[in-house]
């Protein structure tokens, strides 16, 4: 039987396992099979085979033909219906999209740098063309980050999916080359038909309220009160046991200004000042703005995954790829076993080829979240 042409099917995926990365490159390659008129790749590796990824890179572009991939490492990888973690492992994903329908970028501090001197400048790109889309991945030891993805969205319009590099090892991005430091992926026009979704992996435990007084990332009163009077008042109903307990399931959480969805950026709780009823958080905040406190948890977070879920299923119920971005703190972290997160996403859209992360930040629209998880579909 002939492999039908993937310009008119749905995406294509393969995932293989092993230290040898050409053995693993080449078991992918053999499972994709006839890629005739592919013209976008997406790769993600763990961080046992990180180190390797230049070289896959290369053997991929040369055998495959496609010049554009767009991809990065993590902690764990998503492929298709199984979450792989703790052992090496290398996911594909090709597609054809309509051609001049893409582009690949990377930035840093300098603004857009050039991915080769035959891909064609991102300005260039845009003139004539509205971003609607971008699949970002980013390098969260860069300080700039915050700014790159808002200055990324701000400029081009785009909506940004995405999620930042994680690693025990070295820290990569794809975008037809490596690309170490700053952000990198692809931008999407109107030809190509995308919808995206974002489900939170903690609860509010409390109600939004004003700090009142603050300085970078300490908080120091909110609503004219002690911040650390305020958040023990929250979270005595809420939870029991030790402070050690506490620490690891209550975060602070800053709504997002205009959301119609009440979404909010879930921050760790970095430290106390007993004595001056302080906290500090891994963000900094502003007088005016709102703070919350959240929980995680498990069955909550799930809930609403099927709830995003079900949303996008209105909206794109036959969808022909996706990526899956989600926080190294959810998967069998949260869910357990056996895959259960994104299993969720398959019981509702099929075996769909599915590739992704577990990143060290998430990214969606302009801002970098946390304990979240991000899809984009692909029409």
């Amino acid at each position: 039987m002939t492999t039908p042409d993937i310009t008119t099917g749905p995406f294509r995926l393969a995932v293989a396992r092993g230290q040898d990365w050409k053995e693993v490159a080449k078991r992918c390659l053999d499972d994709l099979g006839a890629i005739g008129g592919a013209n976008i790749g997406f790769i993600y590796v763990t961080d046992a085979l990180v180190d390797d990824l230049g070289s896959i890179l290369t053997l991929l572009r040369g055998i495959t033909g496609i010049e554009d991939w767009v991809g990065s490492v993590g902690i764990g990888i998503v492929a298709g219906s199984e979450e792989i973690l703790a052992e090496p492992a290398l996911t594909l994903m090709v597609g054809h999209l309509p051609v001049g329908s893409f582009q690949l970028f990377r930035r840093d501090s300098d603004g857009f740098g050039e991915i080769s001197s035959d891909t064609m400048p991102v300005a260039d790109w845009l003139t004539g063309r509205h971003a609607v889309a971008a699949v970002i991945h980013g390098d969260p030891r860069d300080e700039d980050l915050p700014r790159l993805i808002m200055d990324t969205a701000a400029d081009t319009e785009a909506f940004l999916v995405g999620g930042l590099s994680s690693s025990r090892v070295a820290l990569k991005q794809v975008a037809g080359k490596i690309i170490e430091q700053g952000v990198s992926g692809v931008f999407f026009d109107e030809n190509v038909s995308i919808a995206t979704g974002l489900t939170q992996g903690c609860t509010p435990v409390s109600p939004a309220r004003p700090i009142t007084e603050c300085e970078d990332n300490v908080i120091m009163t909110v609503e004219g009160r002690p911040a650390l009077e305020v958040f023990k008042e929250d979270i005595a109903e809420t939870l029991s046991g030790s402070e050690e307990q506490t620490e690891a399931h209550v975060f602070a959480a800053l709504p997002v200004s205009g959301s119609d969805t009440g979404d909010y950026l879930v921050r760790n709780i970095l430290g106390v000042d007993n004595e001056r009823g302080w906290i500090a958080i891994s963000e900094e905040v502003e007088e005016g703005q709102l703070l919350q406190f959240v929980q995680r948890n498990t069955y909550a977070a799930m809930a609403d995954m099927e709830q995003m879920l079900r949303r996008l299923k209105e909206r794109m119920p036959e969808p022909r790829g996706a990526l899956y971005f989600s926080c190294m703190a959810r998967g069998e972290n949260m869910f357990g076993p056996d895959s259960a997160e994104v299993r969720a996403i398959t019981d509702i859209f099929g075996e769909i080829p599915m590739a992704g992360i577990f990143a060290n930040g998430e990214i969606s629209h302009d801002r970098l979240y946390t304990h979240t998880g991000i899809l984009m579909l692909f029409g």
